[in-house]
């Protein structure tokens, strides 16, 4: 998604939402300098991992322990980007991901584990999450990339997308993923319980959330409408997103 587009977007959810773009672009400088300290991951790591692959995109919605369950039972031909919070459903089912798209407010213990055991982890920095920041990007042991939602910078990259769910999507799709089918990403009511740390089950959508999840729909469906592969909604009990064909996670085998 090039810039000037994925910016038009941003400001009308940054007016929506009431965000800061002056700490967006505060947090981007702290991670670029987060970066500078650290060996960068090339983005050319992302199209290793990614292209011409088909990928399952793993949200933290509440279908995400019915579709992680089904999806264990598939063959390893897919590669598995987890949005964060998911990450840690898909451990408890013994699947590492490929690549994990975070801000780091899930269960960072599982994301750093997966970092040892060689996922490629693509951090993201806004307003919101500084101190989480500079309290958890050094200590991750495996290969890093670093996202913004605003200008980019040397060491830090914006590939568009809103939340974890909808850029790991469009990352799927830039770097030439052959399919993106999309698992655990419900965009209803409720929010799954993998989304938080500290829930303990699924919970209602407060307003703010509703409004993000609204977003990262909408910029799923821009996705689907500007880029030339395959998209798919394998979540069980999830919307119907336009531009996704609905398919059963049982019938993953068959793309």
């Amino acid at each position: 998604m090039l810039f000037d587009d994925w910016d038009s977007i941003y400001s009308e959810i940054a007016r929506e939402l009431s965000l800061s773009r002056d700490r967006d672009e505060y947090a981007t400088d702290v991670m670029e300098e987060i970066m500078k300290k650290r060996k960068e991951t090339d983005i050319s790591e992302l199209d290793k991992r990614l292209r011409g692959k088909n990928v399952v995109v793993f949200g933290a919605g509440p279908s995400l322990v019915e579709d992680a369950r089904n999806f264990e039972k598939t063959n390893d031909k897919f590669v598995v980007v987890a949005a964060d919070g998911a990450t840690e459903c898909l451990m408890s089912f013994g699947k590492r991901p490929d690549v994990i798209v975070t801000d780091l407010d899930g269960n960072v213990g599982y994301i750093m584990e997966a970092s040892k055991e060689s996922s490629l982890i693509v951090v993201h920095a806004h307003g919101d999450n500084v101190p989480l920041l500079g309290r958890y990007v050094d200590k991750f042991e495996g290969e890093i990339i670093a996202t913004t939602q605003v200008k980019e910078r040397m060491h830090v990259h914006n590939f568009g997308g809103f939340t974890d769910g909808d850029r790991a999507a469009i990352i799927s799709a830039t770097f030439g993923a052959s399919s993106v089918i999309l698992a655990g990403m419900d965009f209803g009511e409720y929010v799954g319980r993998y989304s938080k740390p500290f829930l303990v089950q699924e919970v209602k959508a407060d307003s703010r959330k509703a409004i993000k999840l609204k977003w990262g729909k909408r910029i799923l469906e821009i996705l689907a409408e500007r880029e030339r592969i395959r998209f798919f909604n394998a979540t069980s009990n999830g919307e119907e997103l336009k531009g996704y064909k609905r398919i059963h996670i049982n019938e993953l085998g068959g793309i």
